[in-house]
C-alpha cells in the first residue's frame, strides 16, 4: 500500500512542479516540489535519507506556518481561496502554505516509514 501511495504522491509533486513553470517565482517552487520527488524515488530504490526527509519536513512545515500566518494577517479569508483563478496575494500565500504542508507531511511519512 505504501508503494502505491508513494507513486501517487510522486505524480502529484511532479504535476505541482509542472504548473509552477509559468509562475514568476516558479524556479523556487519547482525545487520545493522536486525535493519530495527525489525522496519518493529514494523510497522506490529502498533507501530514503532520513535526515534529509526530516529536514525537508521541518523546513516545509515552518514555511507553511509562516505563509499561513502571513495570509491570515492580511485580513479575513473566505471561500475565494478555493476558486480556480488567483484573486490576490493572500490567496496565493494560502495555496503555497497548503503545498508546503503537503511536502512536509509526505516527507515525514517517508522518514518515519523508512526508519
Amino acid at each position: 500500500m505504501m508503494n502505491i501511495a508513494n507513486r501517487c504522491f510522486t505524480l502529484v509533486f511532479i504535476l505541482c512542479a509542472a504548473v509552477q513553470l509559468n509562475d514568476p517565482d516558479g524556479v523556487i517552487w519547482v525545487v520545493i516540489y522536486g525535493s519530495p520527488v527525489v525522496l519518493c524515488v529514494c523510497h522506490e530504490l529502498g533507501r530514503v535519507p532520513r535526515l534529509a526527509a526530516w529536514g525537508l519536513c521541518a523546513l516545509a512545515s515552518m514555511g507553511s506556518v509562516f505563509l499561513l500566518f502571513s495570509a491570515l494577517d492580511a485580513g479575513p479569508v473566505g471561500l475565494d481561496a478555493l476558486r480556480w483563478t488567483m484573486l490576490d496575494s493572500t490567496t496565493e500565500r494560502l495555496r503555497e502554505s497548503g503545498g508546503l504542508l503537503l511536502v512536509g507531511l509526505w516527507s515525514a511519512i517517508l522518514a518515519k516509514h523508512n526508519a
